[in-house]
């Protein structure tokens, strides 16, 4: 055997060990460990995944978990390169953008503001108890596939790029249904 063949087994070998004993490590840990070491820190990995592996990898609500803290790591790196402070999550923001997400999903719409009754965001946070806000905003998409693609595609998009690093928001919501995604922004008054 020359020493190419050698080199080339005695890699494949290697690998194969580093592979298993990997596989070993993952098998130890629960899916509920893994989902809160992604939560603790969205990855490059996470961004690149398409939303139907991460449902099937960690179910549809854990993968939502998920989907908003990445989208809300990459809306802040965003915002920092752009002057702005960073946004923290808000439960109802978050109920007012999902509430949207699957009403447009369900009537197979493309991304659009106007909801059920034709809401406008207004509405929508006002139903949600999103109470005594000074500002409010929102951006929808339709057809991504993955994070990294749904970022991507409202920094390149003026009026959707503006919303994102307005000072003016302090908060965020996201929704996610069928490819549709929709962001909700908001700043309440002092005491809430």
């Amino acid at each position: 055997m020359d020493t190419m063949k050698k080199a080339f087994i005695i890699f494949s070998l290697l690998f194969c060990c580093l592979v298993f004993a990997q596989n070993k490590i993952l098998i130890h840990k629960t899916k509920e460990e893994i989902l809160q070491e992604v939560l603790q820190k969205p990855t490059v990995r996470q961004e690149r995944k398409k939303i139907w592996d991460l449902e099937e990898e960690y179910g549809k609500d854990s993968a939502l978990l998920i989907i908003r803290q990445t989208l809300l790591a990459m809306h802040n790196e965003v915002r920092a390169a752009n002057g702005a402070e960073p946004l923290t999550l808000n439960e109802q923001l978050n109920t007012a953008a999902q509430r949207h997400a699957e009403y447009l999903c369900k009537n197979n719409l493309p991304s659009t503001h106007t909801g059920a009754g034709g809401s406008q965001c207004t509405h929508r946070i006002r139903a949600a108890g999103y109470k005594n806000w000074t500002w409010c905003g929102e951006n929808c998409a339709h057809g991504q596939d993955r994070i990294e693609r749904v970022i991507s595609a409202w920094k390149y998009s003026p009026p959707h790029f503006r919303t994102m690093i307005s000072k003016n928001y302090k908060e965020v919501g996201f929704g996610y249904c069928g490819s549709r995604w929709v962001a909700v922004f908001g700043a309440q008054k002092a005491g809430k």
